[in-house]
């Protein structure tokens, strides 16, 4: 293959051609990983023609495609493999489920109609059936023991089946290393980081492992005991905590080193990743869920790369397309289907998925409800729509309200009693929390306004406005605001030439945000 990760600089990768290196160079082990299994390889070649290649497959070894010619064929859900997760009870004690995501009704169906059955490791069987697995939501199934120095193994019988539910499950779950597992921290406990992943400093992570005490001689672990876990008699210690950044290259290389070699996972001081912006999403342990009318996700590329590259696959497909992205903003495309989106490899283990589905709130019970400006209730569902311009939230007990406006501005408050919000604008949202859950978000569609966007634009005041601003401090042009200018045919040259510098640099002075919107607004 041609391309490869280049661990070029402390904690920091990017997408390499093998043309670029000299292979009379002595280059280190884990120098170079595969780009879609995240393992390591090697340069070589012939005379003429320089190529990076893998190393002797093992058990343990990630499903890749490139370890032959030719596209891959199998879904990305089957080479991914299904997701292992941890999950602590108030007591600190952890137990171990391996996830299966939704599968649609027709295949439970038929899965029903032949009997079928799901093993794993050949030690438990499940009958696929309705009550055992979710057409809407991911299913857990408990875990009663850990592989080391392999993966645990998913097989279906009858054997004919087989390659319908490997569209959506796969044939393994990622094994254990000796040292344990990482897994990422969340609420509920954590999801497992695959051989080949990466990770990064300062961030939170739970580490499974079967030794009662952490290497005393690797630097930087800054961990402590925080529960165990029983599986078939035998006990493993949850650690919490992070690995640190301020350490000398020495140090971070032991660490680095000692990290892919013992957990199989790849350090990093900045993990590339996809952060949805807008429109309004809400993170799950998964990933993100997008609501079904939502088209297009704008994202902030976070990435140790001055150049960036995009990929996403869209829904089982097993050939990525790459994405357009500039400015460190990427314009995602979303339909009917999940998106796996991957940020400077293809290998998408580590990606990040945007669910497509309807957001489930936790009810409206908790008594919290609106009064428009005529101090008359509104009523209440999900994803209610606000007509008025004025609203009163009334709340009996402490929750979060944050406020999300058209052009970007993002707002928290905390409330015991009543918050007013006014002169809301049409696509403002309000997001109410309660006990860290969103029991309901409202969108602003207001009913005849004062003025839309189709109002005569005073083109002259926005030329003066940003002439008198043009020496405050600029913050980054917000993404509504900026699709909001891309709908007015400016006519006048000078504001126009104005409006596209301003679009080009992508920056704004901070007063222009509000002035400008009310502008837009006819106020």
């Amino acid at each position: 293959m041609k391309t490869a990760i280049d661990f070029y600089e402390r904690g920091k990768q990017k997408e390499a051609n093998a043309n670029e290196y000299n292979r009379n160079f002595n280059y280190a082990y884990g120098r170079f990983i595969c780009p879609e299994c995240g393992e390591a390889v090697h340069l070589t070649g012939n005379k003429d023609l320089n190529h990076f290649s893998h190393y002797k497959k093992t058990d343990l070894s990630v499903e890749c495609d490139r370890r032959v010619d030719g596209e891959p064929i199998d879904s990305i859900y089957e080479r991914i493999g299904l997701p292992i997760y941890l999950r602590k009870s108030v007591d600190s004690t952890f137990s171990l489920y391996m996830g299966f995501r939704s599968i649609p009704q027709r295949l439970i169906d038929l899965a029903m109609q032949n009997g079928t059955l799901l093993k794993i490791d050949m030690r438990k069987v499940y009958i696929i059936n309705n009550e055992r697995f979710s057409t809407d939501s991911t299913t857990l199934i408990p875990l009663e023991h850990v592989p080391y120095g392999r993966k645990y193994r998913i097989t279906y019988e009858p054997e004919e089946v087989t390659y319908l539910f490997s569209q959506y499950w796969s044939d393994y779950a990622d094994g254990f290393s000796f040292d344990g597992a990482l897994f990422t921290v969340t609420e509920k406990g954590g999801k497992k980081v695959r051989h080949g992943d990466s990770i990064s400093t300062d961030k939170e992570y739970y580490w499974l492992r079967h030794q009662p005490q952490l290497p005393e001689y690797i630097p930087g672990i800054d961990m402590e005991k925080v529960g165990q876990l029983v599986l078939a008699n035998r006990k493993f210690y949850v650690y919490a905590g992070h690995f640190e950044s301020d350490l000398s290259d020495q140090e971070f290389s032991v660490l680095m080193r000692y990290l892919r070699e013992n957990l199989q996972v790849h350090l990093l001081e900045k993990k590339p990743e996809f952060i949805p912006i807008w429109p309004p999403v809400m993170k799950s342990e998964d990933g993100y869920l997008v609501e079904n009318n939502d088209k297009f996700i704008f994202g902030h590329i976070v990435t140790g790369n001055d150049i960036p590259k995009v990929y996403f696959y869209q829904g089982t497909s097993a050939i990525p397309v790459e994405a357009e992205a500039g400015n460190f903003i990427s314009k995602i495309p979303v339909d009917d289907d999940n998106i796996f989106v991957s940020i400077d490899k293809k290998y998408v283990s580590g990606g990040t998925l945007l669910n497509r589905s309807k957001r489930n709130y936790s009810g409206y019970e908790q008594g919290v409800y609106i009064l428009n400006d005529d101090g008359i209730e509104v009523s209440v569902d999900d994803i209610s729509d606000i007509q008025s311009r004025n609203i009163k939230v009334v709340c009996k007990q402490k929750t979060s309200l944050i406020s999300v406006k058209i052009n970007g501005i993002i707002e928290r408050f905390e409330c015991i009693g009543n918050h007013s919000f006014e002169e809301i604008s049409s696509g403002d949202w309000i997001f109410i929390f309660q006990n860290h859950s969103l029991i309901n978000a409202w969108v602003a569609k207001i009913i005849n306004p004062v003025k839309q966007d189709k109002h005569e634009l005073d083109e002259e005041k926005i030329r003066k406005c940003i002439k008198r601003y043009s020496n405050v401090s600029k913050v980054m042009l917000p993404l509504g605001l900026k699709i909001r200018l891309k709908k007015f045919d400016i006519k006048n040259t000078d504001t126009k030439r104005e409006i596209e510098k301003i679009m080009r640099e992508n920056m704004i002075s901070l007063p222009l945000i509000e002035t400008i919107g009310e502008i837009l607004d006819g106020r």
